[in-house]
């Protein structure tokens, strides 16, 4: 009976692997995704990241919705400091990865200084014929200063 056993476990764990690795390599994915917005933004290169939205691309934040206009116009205003990201969750169904994660940021947005206190945030990609491009994201920390 254990004889039997051993090659259907050695099956399963050979079949679990290629799934745990995908798992892995979105994740290494999704941070690399988050942090390249926030470098680009940090190091001024805003239409870098003005070229990745998504036609589709939606935003909420406290103060509303944006689609990919108004969202460009915020990340022409915004001035990025110091960040540091944490807590990734990444998920992934076909072409479209989840990532959320938490940020602690000096962000300016037209002249106001906002707190650098850490928040959580979520942002979509979805995979096109220009690559990875960022189609939804969350910031719904309070806008107070």
């Amino acid at each position: 009976m254990i004889r039997a056993l051993i090659p259907c476990l050695l099956l399963l764990a050979l079949w679990a692997a290629p799934a745990q690795a995908g798992q892995a390599d979105d994740e290494t994915l999704g941070k690399h995704l988050v942090q390249a917005i926030f470098s680009d933004l940090q190091d001024g290169r805003v239409e870098d990241v003005v070229a990745r939205l998504a036609p589709c691309f939606q935003s909420v934040h406290q103060d509303g919705t944006r689609l990919r206009d108004d969202q460009a116009h915020l990340l022409r205003t915004l001035s990025v400091g110091e960040f540091e990201l944490g807590d990734f969750t990444v998920t992934r169904h076909g072409d479209t990865l989840l990532v959320s994660y938490s940020v602690a940021v000096a962000e300016t947005i037209d002249a106001a200084r906002l707190s650098r206190t850490k928040a959580f945030r979520l942002s979509v990609f979805v995979n096109s014929d220009q690559g990875w491009l960022w189609a939804g994201h969350a910031n719904l920390r309070p806008l107070s200063h």
